[in-house]
């Protein structure tokens, strides 16, 4: 007697379950999850690509870098030896120098 309600109890249980997995079936697969080959593989594949593309980027920053600094240090030694090497003149203007004002030269020629 135990026995018959026991399968009283379970054989409604295993029919919604059957039927519900036939409808489901309908719906999506039913199937185990296949991981030798699929979006997993591609997934993982795309971010090993990403990575590499990551690396590539970080060596050539830093390679435009170091490019960068050696050009400034290029610049600042070839700035000071252009000033070392120059000779420089000063001029210097007389004690009896005056300007001439243009005004003034053409107010006089007016006058004489």
């Amino acid at each position: 007697m135990c026995v018959v309600g026991f399968i009283k109890r379970i054989a409604p249980f295993a029919l919604a379950l059957s039927l519900g997995l036939f409808v489901a079936s309908f719906f999506v697969t039913v199937a185990a999850p296949s991981f030798k080959r699929g979006k997993f593989n591609k997934h993982r594949e795309y971010h090993r690509q990403q990575e590499f593309e990551i690396r590539q980027l970080r060596i050539e920053k830093s390679r435009l870098e170091e490019e960068l600094r050696q050009e400034k240090i290029k610049n600042q030694s070839s700035y000071s030896h252009d000033w070392e090497h120059r000779e420089l003149r000063l001029i210097r203007e007389s004690d009896n120098f005056q300007p001439r004002i243009e005004n003034q030269d053409i107010q006089q020629g007016k006058k004489k």
